[in-house]
């Protein structure tokens, strides 16, 4: 079943533009926690993130939720699915965002975004 509302192109190009400032910080050897935190505010304030039992989600895969090579096979709606689960692990786990960073799987996830930008044609 896919997430409602659908996503959108602006919501995917928030999520973009705000995880390359992430990842800009991070490459510059700044703190990255104010840039993680404009990006969280910016995602959640754009609707990207939308009601979704990430928590089973979770439960069921966690190991796959850091595999970088299985997120490069995700369709839209799992790639959103899986950033919803990150995002909100975060919120409960503080410093999620910063492991996944460390580990590369952040920059996956925004490699993986601008990939699926080019699915979105047609949309607002």
């Amino acid at each position: 079943m896919t997430l409602e509302p659908h996503l959108t192109r602006e919501q995917l190009d928030c999520f973009i533009e705000y995880a390359t400032s992430v990842l800009r910080s991070r490459e510059a050897g700044q703190d990255v926690s104010p840039a993680l935190e404009e990006f969280l505010a910016a995602v959640y304030a754009k609707g990207f993130v939308v009601p979704y039992d990430w928590i089973s989600a979770y439960a069921l895969h966690a190991r796959d939720l850091e595999d970088a090579a299985l997120l490069q096979s995700m369709d839209l709606d799992a790639f959103r699915r899986a950033a919803i689960t990150h995002l909100r692990m975060d919120r409960f786990s503080e410093g999620h965002l910063k492991h996944l960073l460390q580990t590369g799987y952040f920059a996956a996830m925004a490699e993986r975004a601008r990939q699926l930008r080019t699915t979105l044609r047609g949309t607002p």
